[in-house]
């Protein structure tokens, strides 16, 4: 039997210690869930990088995708780790194509590698914001 061997097969753990999306949990279970993930995924796991508390350019998870060799992605626990802002997110999908390596995301069970999934990741942000607006037109309309 012959089986293909992904060449992704080590994903490095990227972790938050503060509230990401609609989410918050300790650094521990973030670290348990990704490691379970890349088990039943057949990867190896690295010990996480956590971005520090303070920053808000994502200092940590630019470094970690620059210090990638060619046989590691990056595992996350959601989309909602990317940062907020759509101009800082396209910074990293170019770091992650020029690197052409991929980012796991568990809770939305996502690969982005290619533009077309970054085209997935975006189209979950407009939805949000999309969901977030109408919300507050069905209160402004009652």
């Amino acid at each position: 039997m012959n089986f293909k061997i992904d060449k992704f097969h080590r994903l490095q753990g990227y972790v938050k210690n503060k509230s990401f999306g609609p989410y918050s949990l300790p650094v521990k279970y973030q670290n348990q869930i990704l490691k379970n993930y890349c088990e039943e995924n057949n990867k190896i796991y690295s010990l996480p990088q956590a971005e520090p508390v303070f920053s808000i350019n994502f200092i940590q998870l630019k470094s970690l995708i620059l210090d990638l060799d060619s046989e590691q992605g990056v595992v996350m626990i959601s989309i909602f780790m990317l940062p907020a802002s759509r101009n800082i997110r396209k910074i990293i999908y170019k770091m992650i194509l020029k690197k052409r390596t991929q980012i796991h995301f568990v809770f939305e069970n996502i690969v982005i590698s290619n533009k077309e999934s970054f085209l997935e990741v975006e189209n979950s942000f407009k939805y949000l914001e999309f969901t977030k607006n109408s919300q507050k037109i069905f209160n402004f309309i009652r």
